[in-house]
């Protein structure tokens, strides 16, 4: 995951983590998306076209989580946080299946500001917690999940981005 950020170009507008859930990567929502937009970037095409291929490779299924700061909206298209985090997810589940990646293995899931990793107080805590993340899911019964937590064992992030 590290390796698609930085072929990108773009280290530092994401990153990758394992948790309980899966593996996690995270991209900076005003790296993909304008302040009060689901519109995808131009510049975020190249991440997101390495991330389309790299997804074609793997077979675990992806949930892509829209997350929004605090920041009430209230527009005709976006009548609240829930709304735009939900749109933001959906086009990136909806650019990924143009570019290949079958979409019976992506979900689209909005979560607005309820999983917040910074706090809502600063400008710089509420630029965090604008991001969108594309979830590796272990399955039930998935032998890799031991795998995956003997890796995370001593480093799990125990954020719950799906629950």
């Amino acid at each position: 995951m590290n390796e698609i950020l930085k072929q990108a170009g773009i280290e530092g507008g994401g990153s990758a983590k394992l948790n309980k859930h899966g593996v996690i990567l995270q991209l900076e929502g005003d790296l993909i998306f304008g302040s009060g937009d689901a519109r995808i970037n131009s510049q975020a095409l190249p991440v997101l076209d390495a991330l389309a291929k790299y997804i074609s490779t793997v077979s675990r299924s992806v949930d892509v989580i829209g997350h929004t700061d605090d920041v009430p909206i209230a527009t005709a298209t976006f009548p609240s946080n829930w709304e735009l985090s939900a749109a933001r997810a959906g086009q990136a589940v909806r650019y990924m299946a143009e570019k290949g990646v079958a979409p019976e293995r992506m979900r689209a899931i909005g979560q607005a500001h309820s999983v917040a990793v910074a706090d809502n107080g600063t400008a710089e805590g509420r630029a965090a917690n604008r991001r969108i993340e594309f979830v590796f899911t272990v399955e039930e019964g998935d032998v890799g999940k031991k795998q995956l937590e003997d890796l995370g064992s001593g480093e799990e992030n125990t954020d719950a981005p799906n629950e």
